[in-house]
């Protein structure tokens, strides 16, 4: 697995190629959902893992549609390694982000970015059918992008305080307000949508209290 994603960060990759790393992505999504031993078996992949993230955003959104599924398969590993492992976490948090000063940062941007265009496109749902139809597709992408920053980050500041610090100046901003607000707006649409499962909303709840808290012991 570790050759097939390191060959995905050289900058030609073959069609047969990204077939076989799509195919491991989704490998490490079930590996590691709710399973601590798959977490920490994915762990010496993760910093692969994360660099063919960022080979796939530019200025905080996905490059394509096809970079939006890698992207999201991507969040959805280190969602699930940062959700059940502190190792994850730590590991994933000393990335290093051509272009960016921090991992924290480049996640940050990922998660600001798609806040933006989630209402920039919900805003503008006006037009005719076809058109309300591709914004709300947008702004649904924008929000699903935006909600999975949200978590990772949430994860990394619940694994140290200083974490938790340099995640309040990345977002220049000295709560967490900003994380718990896209959260809380990504649960209750889900969940009218029916598309949340048990253990998810509880992974989203979970962290949700957990900010919320930090707020509250931090005077905030």
């Amino acid at each position: 697995m570790k050759g097939i994603l390191r060959s995905h960060t050289r900058e030609n990759d073959g069609a047969d190629e990204s077939r076989l790393v799509f195919g491991v992505l989704r490998m490490l999504v079930n590996l590691t959902n709710n399973q601590d031993t798959g977490c920490k078996l994915a762990n010496p992949l993760l910093p692969l893992v994360f660099r063919i993230l960022t080979r796939n955003i530019a200025n905080g959104k996905p490059r394509s549609s096809s970079a939006f599924d890698a992207v999201t398969l991507i969040l959805g590993i280190m969602i699930n390694c940062c959700e059940q492992n502190k190792e994850s976490c730590e590991i994933l948090v000393a990335c290093k982000c051509k272009g960016y000063t921090t991992a924290t940062d480049f996640v940050v941007e990922l998660f600001e970015r798609n806040v933006e265009d989630w209402a920039a496109n919900r805003a503008s749902c006006k037009g005719t059918e076809q058109l309300e139809k591709d914004k709300q597709a947008l702004a649904l992408e924008s929000q699903a992008l935006a909600s999975y920053a949200a978590m990772v980050l949430g994860f990394w500041a619940r694994s140290s305080e200083c974490n938790m610090s340099t995640i309040r100046k990345a977002l220049n901003s000295p709560d967490f307000g900003k994380l718990t607000l896209v959260l809380k707006d990504f649960i209750v649409l889900q969940c009218r949508a029916n598309m949340l499962t048990e253990e998810s909303l509880k992974s989203l709840v979970t962290i949700v209290d957990f900010l919320k808290k930090a707020d509250i012991q931090a005077g905030k």
